[in-house]
């Protein structure tokens, strides 16, 4: 309302001012006041969270600097460590044994069939034979001699002549393992000098040279023989 007195003319004073003035002061007190709570409910909330995930980390370093409790093998293998047996082992010992050697002939025996002296020469000998002779018939030879260019023994068809190393007597199963492994069809002669032969009918026996006749049209050579029976 105004009012005029004379030619002045004045207003009441205005106070809406003065009243948006404190409403906005007080107003921002409380806006202060809900950052200030917010951001110490953000501070709580942010270290909760970070003590909850160091917390659910597995196998993180304890305060002491101690590994955690989660164990990693080296190997990345995840099969369970084995647990030593408390009873005897039953895992079977293979122990390998050879074989015994022996050169016993199966089916023979050391029983001299005959022993004695022969002249051996072109014509040969059945040894099959008691006592061994000159054979009848080709087939009846099992070995002769011949010397057109050195004194040798050869062996005929189906017989068979073992080549020996020295002049000792043999055993039976010298003569087998020599007819066996040094079969020869040929074996130079020398003064004491031995060979083992197998008849056509599978017999052994052993030669050993006495001395050789040359004298005359058909050389021969003088054997001391003995030959083995068999027993099968």
């Amino acid at each position: 309302m105004t009012q005029t007195n004379g030619s002045e003319t004045r207003r009441p004073a205005d106070d809406g001012g003065a009243d948006k003035k404190g409403f906005w002061s007080g107003l921002t007190g409380v806006l202060t006041a809900l950052a200030t709570l917010i951001t110490a409910i953000a501070g709580l909330l942010a270290l909760f969270i970070s003590d909850q995930g160091s917390a659910s980390i597995p196998g993180s370093p304890t305060a002491a600097g101690e590994p955690g409790t989660t164990a990693v093998a080296a190997s990345g293998s995840t099969e369970p460590e084995s647990t030593p047996s408390r009873g005897p082992s039953t895992t079977a010992t293979r122990t390998s044994t050879a074989a015994p050697t022996t050169t016993t002939t199966s089916g023979r025996n050391g029983a001299v069939r005959w022993s004695g002296g022969y002249t051996l020469g072109l014509v040969g000998m059945d040894a099959d034979a008691v006592p061994p002779s000159p054979p009848e018939r080709d087939q009846d030879m099992d070995f002769f001699y011949a010397n057109a260019f050195n004194d040798t023994v050869h062996r005929y068809q189906a017989a068979a002549l073992g080549r020996l190393s020295g002049t000792a007597e043999p055993t039976i199963d010298d003569c087998a393992t020599a007819v066996a492994t040094h079969s020869v069809d040929s074996v130079e002669l020398k003064k004491d000098s031995v060979f083992c032969f197998a008849s056509k009918e599978n017999r052994l026996g052993f030669a050993r040279v006495v001395g050789f006749d040359e004298t005359n049209f058909n050389p021969t050579v003088e054997l001391a023989v003995t030959i083995w029976e068999t027993t099968g």
